[in-house]
């Protein structure tokens, strides 16, 4: 089933453009600032260039379509990355619980959660915003109140989260349920076995897909 995004309002935020999606189910990946290093980052540019070099030398393509398609590969080339567990990975634990429970804080209430998973360098989750409630209000809920947290519990100061985030919309029943699966399995391919810190919401999945 295809989904009825509503309106699309596409907004620019530093370095990378967010979508908001009026009644949008939403898949978003935010990561600590350590998690890629300069090497990766560099690496990721790179292969994203090359990939939209070889988009435009096969022509015919529009410019809108083109940097769609280079905006997915590049957050496949992120979570990639991501999976391999660089930097401090400071999110096990008592870390990320407090990141676990400030997702499901206001759940029912500012959105609804289909899944999500905290590792230990980023976390996912699938959710739609309620009226009256914004993607970048709720990551920048999310991501205030546990950087704030974190940092208290570590004893350090300074930048916990990159300040960039990852978003893309669902458009239909097929890539909702693969992306669920992805962010509920990646605790077990990143072999983090009885990871508690994962969580999907099957009626709620069941409802959504009609």
């Amino acid at each position: 089933m295809q989904y009825d995004l509503g309106r699309v309002v596409i907004k620019k935020a530093h370095h990378l453009p967010h979508w908001y999606v009026e009644h949008g189910i939403y898949f978003v990946t935010w990561h600590l600032a350590d998690a890629l290093p300069a090497a990766a980052r560099e690496r990721i540019r790179n292969e994203c260039d090359a990939y939209l070099e070889l988009l435009r030398s096969r022509g015919g393509g529009a410019l809108a379509a083109e940097l769609e398609l280079v905006r997915r590969f590049r957050r496949k080339l992120v979570n990639r990355t991501l999976d391999q567990c660089l930097g401090s990975c400071v999110l096990r634990g008592e870390p990320a619980a407090i990141v676990a429970n400030a997702i499901r804080f206001f759940d029912a209430n500012r959105y609804e959660l289909f899944a999500w998973s905290v590792m230990p360098n980023h976390a996912h989750a699938v959710f739609s915003a309620n009226d009256g409630c914004s993607l970048d209000g709720i990551m920048h809920s999310w991501k205030s109140y546990t950087s704030n947290k974190v940092n208290e519990l570590l004893g350090r100061a300074g930048i916990l989260w990159e300040r960039e985030y990852l978003d893309s919309t669902m458009r239909n029943d097929r890539q909702l349920q693969r992306t669920i699966a992805y962010v509920v399995s990646n605790p077990v391919k990143a072999e983090l076995f009885d990871w508690p810190f994962v969580e999907s919401y099957p009626e709620r999945i069941a409802r959504a897909i009609g």
